[in-house]
């Protein structure tokens, strides 16, 4: 495991693949329904999950990155969660990270790029700093998707704000999914 800090509060974490579920709190079961997609050392790619069945209990909390470039990091936010623009204020599903200046720090491109190329797990922990919030503490968990279940080619993000939990109606979901975006 490695553990660092940076100057706004937020603390990173990353973790071998096979790094026990306990010790997740919030996030081991989602950390157990990715487990269930691995096969041997292989990773799960994204159409490996039907995201209306195994992120039931996660609607509106988790995110979903396509991987554009390594060095340098880029992504583009295939899914932002419905509870998560509310948290941030915007809906950045479909945008790039540089479309949105200040998104990620120099550390969180740190983290990305170590996840990737080490096939890392990653947390982050931290106070949101944006919308006046820092009061709310939030957890991210990070994990590995590849289509070739060798190069991590996307990132599935669990947003934990236990403060702020609320149900979004499946309707919503089966929407999203019906017009590709799940």
């Amino acid at each position: 495991m490695t553990y660092w800090g940076d100057e706004n509060g937020w603390y990173y974490e990353t973790f071998p693949l096979d790094v026990p579920t306990d010790g997740f709190g919030a996030h081991g079961r989602f950390l157990e329904t990715w487990r269930r997609r691995c096969r041997g050392d292989l990773l799960p790619a994204w159409r490996d999950f039907d995201p209306i069945a195994d992120f039931r209990d996660w609607y509106g909390w988790f995110n979903v990155k396509d991987v554009v470039s390594t060095r340098p990091y880029e992504s583009r936010f295939r899914l932002f969660g419905t509870m998560v623009c509310q948290m941030y204020g915007a809906d950045y599903t479909g945008k790039l990270m540089s479309e949105v200046p200040g998104f990620f720090s120099k550390t969180e491109v740190q983290l990305a790029q170590e996840m990737i190329e080490k096939r890392l797990l990653a947390r982050s922990t931290g106070p949101v700093r944006w919308n006046r919030r820092d009061w709310v503490t939030v957890s991210v968990l990070e994990l590995p998707l590849a289509d070739n279940g060798r190069d991590v080619d996307r990132i599935i993000s669990h947003i934990f704000e236990p403060e702020h939990r609320v149900a979004v109606p499946d309707a919503f979901c089966h929407d999203l999914y019906d017009k590709g975006v799940l």
